[in-house]
């Protein structure tokens, strides 16, 4: 929920260039797909709780990670390039 509020932050208080646009947008999307993410986790970890194994551990936080790594290089680049 927090990338997602970034992004809502980004489109509404960013300088109204494109930029800050597209990037909040891409931070919404990706919030949304972190949220069902993690819902699939949630339910495969009770299930296996409840089964008295460990959880599988998946490749989702790679995923996640990565997708949050990308959006701050992106932000990092564009801010030392004076794209905004």
């Amino acid at each position: 929920m927090a990338v997602m509020a970034g992004g809502v932050a980004l489109t509404q208080i960013g300088s109204g260039s494109s930029t800050h646009t597209l990037t909040g947008i891409i931070a919404i999307v990706l919030g949304s797909f972190m949220t069902f993410i993690g819902y699939i986790r949630f339910k495969r970890a009770d299930k296996a709780i409840r089964c008295g194994e460990l959880p599988p551990s998946g490749s989702e936080p790679f995923i996640q990670v990565g997708g949050i790594a990308v959006i701050g290089a992106a932000l990092i680049v564009t801010h030392l390039f004076g794209v905004w």
